[in-house]
């Protein structure tokens, strides 16, 4: 009897289960079609373009983590696995929000989990075959065609999280489906589970980033989108493309990432089997049966309504006082919140018996805010003590304009880019690493005390002198870190902010000259302080080495003192050999690559040599390139000047010199020539003589600092003269430099009135130049 019994629940079961997928067919098959369209075929026609076009197979680039994505292909089947299981769970499931459709369905003898199994089950097949096939076809396609890029482990990796998501998506959405009582409660509920919540998150983590002094997300902010099955999807195919692939577009991650999904779609199974257990029939029709979700969308609809509509206040009224944040809050949570119990209850009938909950919607987002505003428990006077300090990453620009250069990572990165089919431009723009690690005593006193400097300019209001972007992230020796991030900084912390330029660790992991291996440079060349007297320089590897090393010798000598007040002599650049493959079809089905020789250098390693380098300047002078540094001041042709405020964002001591240099550079510049022909022409041969003397490479001796806070606090800044050298036989590369306008004779000083005047004036400051000429007076 028992198995007679067994065996004919079993059939009851799979009759169910196949009539389901009977009746639902036409739908799976269409969900077929629209998947084939969009991610088979577009695989497809892309390879056979490639195939028929030789200059297209060179430009071809599939994506994901296989390999067997176009652009188009990844974003309409993520689309696709995101928004197919909603449907498919709230067509299953409609029989709960209609009352007939209810009562029948547990009339049939069949207990309530084996129907929320059935269900399940077939809207699971429903969707995961269509999605095996594509999958199928898609990863035959691709080996066949053979790209480089593919893989078949990383296809398979691909599939699977896509599976993986899809029954953790389906888990949830059931239990949404089994705790609502209408169709309309299960969208709303559905969409605010999966996304209004993770939206709530990232909306307060902003705010917090944008209003905190100093706050940066931590770094763990971006594995929030696995928290929800219906962001993990986009984040792990779309956002995985760009700076998060090498993290998260392995293998390994993603098996992770779908193993956990898997184990939550199982616990949210068994949730959603108690839950519809203890369901009641009569609930069918009934609006806003689950308190616990109603409760959930609504205080977050208030907490994302409160924040978006103070921004939305603060905006309008150009203010961020913290009284009008607090009030906007408060509106802006008490209006969704009323809103939402409006459209839950379908009327106003439940807002009184709802003012507890009423304000805690108003609540949340004032208290989210003032604690923003206060410094969030003094999250923004925060730093630590030196003897805490392990070691400190700053992301840092040098004088040069220089970051982090890593040529190994960028060789290995080269060569794995060219095994995946991708395109590669240089050796080390590739692979720059923002940050350089401090562990030296006076470096990292150096960092500390700016950012005390900064922290304490803050709390001053004092005004910014540089533009820099800085990030500082702290190893404490108790094993914690401590991450903060700021745009600008005072005097005090910019005059130390220079001087991490002197400091060895900073030398050493900023500069390519200390990563430069002599096989890397393709040319050579020496230029004097104009960047005139150009002399090309040939030298063997083995002399390339020793220039290197010498270079290295003198560069970790140098001193801040030097660097500021060095007599200059002008620049040695090292070009290192292109590192771009244009790809064609034959070499992306074959291995080896041919890198062409003919192509122009890109961002040219250089070296502003001063008096102080004397063994670059020895060793320079035994190949007998010395000399390089003489100035024909009687070739200078002419120059064209103007007054103008000098933008820095990267380093206070921003070298002016050769950056990105290639020969093909010293080719006549016309459309800079006719750029600058709009400025005031200077012909005299003694003024001329005074600009070309008053070149540095150092631009921070070229700045005159003027302060016009008493006339209007936003004007004022650093001023200097952009000067452009023309000389009369053309040896000179056109370059336009900034000089400090104190070394003009005022004569010719006052001739750039008006047309500085013109630029500046406004209705507060009508005679800019005023401040400018009292200011470069009171420094001669």
């Amino acid at each position: 009897m028992i198995t007679t019994t067994s065996s004919s629940n079993r059939g009851k079961l799979s009759g169910l289960y196949l009539s389901i997928l009977r009746r639902n067919f036409g739908v799976t098959l269409l969900y077929f079609i629209f998947q084939f369209l969009f991610f088979p075929l577009q695989y497809i026609l892309s390879a056979t373009d490639a195939l028929k076009n030789q200059n297209a197979a060179g430009r071809i680039h599939f994506i994901g983590m296989g390999g067997i994505y176009t652009g188009i292909s990844l974003f309409f089947f993520t689309a696709m696995v995101i928004v197919a299981p909603i449907l498919f769970t709230m067509m299953q499931y409609s029989f709960l929000h209609q009352k007939r459709s209810t009562d029948l369905f547990h009339a049939l003898p069949i207990r309530r989990e084996q129907m929320l199994l059935v269900n399940f089950a077939a809207s699971a097949t429903m969707i995961l075959v269509p999605m095996a096939l594509n999958y199928a076809v898609t990863i035959i396609a691709a080996a066949s065609f053979g790209f480089p890029g593919f893989s078949l482990l990383g296809a398979l990796a691909d599939a699977f999280s896509a599976f993986c998501l899809t029954l953790g998506l389906l888990a949830v959405t059931t239990l949404v489906s089994v705790s609502t009582g209408t169709v309309f409660d299960n969208l709303v509920y559905t969409v605010g589970l999966l996304f209004g919540v993770p939206s709530a998150i990232f909306l307060c983590l902003g705010y917090a980033a944008n209003d905190l002094f100093g706050c940066t997300l931590p770094d763990w902010s971006q594995y929030l989108f696995l928290a929800s099955p219906a962001t993990a999807p986009a984040y792990l195919r779309i956002a995985a493309q760009g700076e998060l692939e090498q993290i998260t577009s392995t293998p390994g991650f993603l098996l992770g990432v779908s193993l956990g999904w898997l184990a939550l779609a199982g616990i949210f199974l068994l949730v959603d089997i108690g839950v519809y257990r203890r369901r009641g029939s009569e609930l069918a029709g009934k609006t806003g049966y689950s308190s616990v979700l109603t409760q959930l969308v609504k205080l977050t609809g208030a907490l994302i309504g409160g924040v978006c509509f103070t921004l939305l206040v603060r905006s309008v009224a150009n203010s961020e006082g913290l009284l009008l944040s607090a009030v906007s809050a408060a509106v802006g949570g008490a209006l969704i919140y009323c809103v939402a119990e409006c459209v839950m209850s379908r009327g106003f009938k439940t807002i009184k018996t709802s003012a507890p909950y009423l304000g805690a919607g108003l609540a949340l987002p004032v208290l989210f805010v003032l604690m923003v505003g206060l410094g969030w428990f003094g999250y923004e006077g925060r730093v630590p003590t030196l003897d805490k300090i392990e070691s400190v990453e700053i992301n840092f620009t040098d004088r040069y304009g220089f970051t982090h250069y890593d040529f190994d990572a960028s060789r290995k990165s080269l060569e794995r880019m060219q095994k995946n089919g991708r395109n590669a431009y240089d050796y080390y723009s590739l692979e720059t690493i923002n940050e350089i690690l401090l562990a030296d005593e006076k470096a990292r006193e150096l960092v500390h005390d700016i950012h005390q400097d900064i922290v304490n300019g803050h709390e001053q209001e004092e005004k910014n002198v540089s533009g820099a972007y800085i990030t500082l992230e702290y190893k404490l020796k108790s094993g914690g870190s401590l991450k903060r991030s700021y745009y600008g900084m005072p005097l005090l912390a910019g005059e130390k902010y220079n001087e991490l330029n002197a400091c060895e660790e900073v030398k050493v992991q900023t500069h390519p000259v200390y990563s430069l291996k002599p096989s890397d440079v393709r040319e050579i060349t020496l230029l004097n302080r104009l960047m005139g007297n150009v002399t090309p320089v040939s030298f063997s590897e083995g002399q390339i080495g020793r220039l290197i090393e010498a270079l290295r010798e003198d560069m970790s000598a140098e001193t801040y003192e030097q660097m500021e007040n060095g007599r200059e002599l002008g620049y040695l650049v090292l070009t290192p050999k292109y590192g771009a493959e244009y790809f064609s079809y034959t070499s992306m089905r074959k291995p080896g690559f041919v890198l062409p020789d003919e192509s122009d250098g890109y961002d040219a390693c250089y070296v502003l040599l001063t008096e102080n380098y004397e063994s670059t300047l020895a060793l320079l002078g035994e190949f007998g390139y010395d000399g390089f540094e003489r100035v024909d001041y009687d070739n200078i042709e002419r120059a064209y000047i103007t007054l103008d405020a000098y933008y820095n964002r990267d380093n206070v001591m921003r070298i002016q010199g050769p950056y990105g240099f290639d020969r093909s550079d010293l080719a006549q510049n016309e459309e800079m020539l006719s750029y600058n022909r709009g400025n005031t022409e200077i012909t005299d041969p003694a003024v001329l003589r005074i600009l070309a003397e008053a070149v540095r490479g150092n631009a921070q001796n070229a700045v005159v600092q003027v302060d016009g806070s008493d006339k209007q606090p936003s004007w004022g800044g650093s001023i200097t003269l952009m000067v452009t050298f023309v000389s009369k036989d053309g040896s000179n590369l056109i370059h336009t430099f900034a000089v400090n306008p104190k070394v003009l004779p005022e004569a010719t000083l006052l001739e750039l009135k008006d047309s500085f005047n013109r630029q500046w004036s406004d209705e507060n400051v009508e005679d800019p130049f005023t401040l400018v000429l009292e200011r470069i007076r009171s420094e001669q």
